[in-house]
């Protein structure tokens, strides 16, 4: 897992604790501990090597060195380094396996170019609307 990009975690979760509950953020968050709970974060998730989460989590992208079980949806990407456990199903627009990397599940990918579309069509209509 690459640790320069994970320089702008705003929220960690330390090896050495459990949290139970669903976490809302913005900003990127890093999971080393014991998480149970739903995550969704405009950011980015990162699981480190010791690190579980149990639960359904979406955000940009997912670099992924330990545990998750639960359905994950990718607006970006998806990383599994070779020690990741992946046990449910993942939406993303790109998926990246390293060699050993476990996962059971279902694989579904979006174009994230029309996701973006969306979004500045979204936007643009808002912009109609409030004018």
């Amino acid at each position: 897992m690459a640790k320069d990009r994970a320089d702008a975690v705003g929220t960690v979760i330390s090896e050495d604790c459990q949290f139970e509950g669903s976490i809302r953020l913005e900003s990127s968050i890093r999971i080393d501990g014991s998480h149970i709970g739903d995550v969704t974060t405009e950011g980015d998730v990162y699981i480190g090597d010791k690190g579980s989460c149990v639960g359904n989590l979406s955000a940009r992208n997912f670099y992924i060195g330990g545990m998750i079980k639960g359905d994950i949806v990718a607006k970006a990407r998806i990383e599994l380094s070779s020690r990741a456990k992946l046990r449910g199903n993942a939406t993303m627009g790109n998926l990246i396996m390293e060699e050993g990397a476990e996962f059971m599940g279902s694989c579904r990918t979006i174009n994230t170019l029309h996701l973006d579309e969306d979004e500045d069509k979204e936007e643009t209509e808002e912009e109609d609307v409030a004018e």
